[in-house]
């Protein structure tokens, strides 16, 4: 992986924090109407109380945008920029592989959406994919232009 696509990676986890995310705070909540209440007088001139029955409803409020840092995909985030200096520094591709895989679970926490943030973790999780495949092909052989494995004629 080379030195720009380790920043680019870094970068994107950093304004994935700061970008929009999906809807946070979304509640529903159970509110009752009560119905009115009046006077009645029967037959003999006694009066009683008549009530209509109340009305109760669910409102739904989808709540607002939060920021990376204020949603719960925080913790993915964090853990997927932990994983990929974790192997910058020991140079292990089972931790790339794993800071992958944690970019793209990132990415699909609320549900693929078009918001700022899921589409900068995709964007990382591509980065870390490509860099991960680059590792496992391994440098070309020398002179070929091709990997050492088709070097060899058969």
């Amino acid at each position: 992986m080379t030195h720009a696509a380790r920043w680019a990676a870094l970068a994107g986890l950093g304004l994935a924090l700061g970008l929009p995310w999906g809807f946070g705070g979304a509640s529903t909540t159970v509110r009752y109407q009560p119905g009115h209440c009046y006077t009645q007088y029967d037959a003999d001139g006694f009066a009683y109380l008549s009530c209509d029955p109340g009305m109760s409803y669910i409102d739904l409020d989808p709540g607002t945008e939060v920021p990376g840092y204020a949603h719960p995909v925080r913790a993915l985030v964090v853990g997927c920029a932990v994983l990929l200096l974790l192997a910058f520094r020991s140079g292990s591709a089972r931790l790339l592989r794993a800071a992958a895989c944690c970019a793209v679970l990132g990415a699909a926490y609320d549900g693929i959406s078009l918001a700022g943030g899921p589409l900068i973790m995709l964007a990382v999780a591509a980065v870390l994919i490509g860099a991960t495949r680059a590792r496992r092909a391994g440098p070309p052989a020398f002179g070929t232009g091709r990997p050492p494995s088709w070097s060899t004629p058969v």
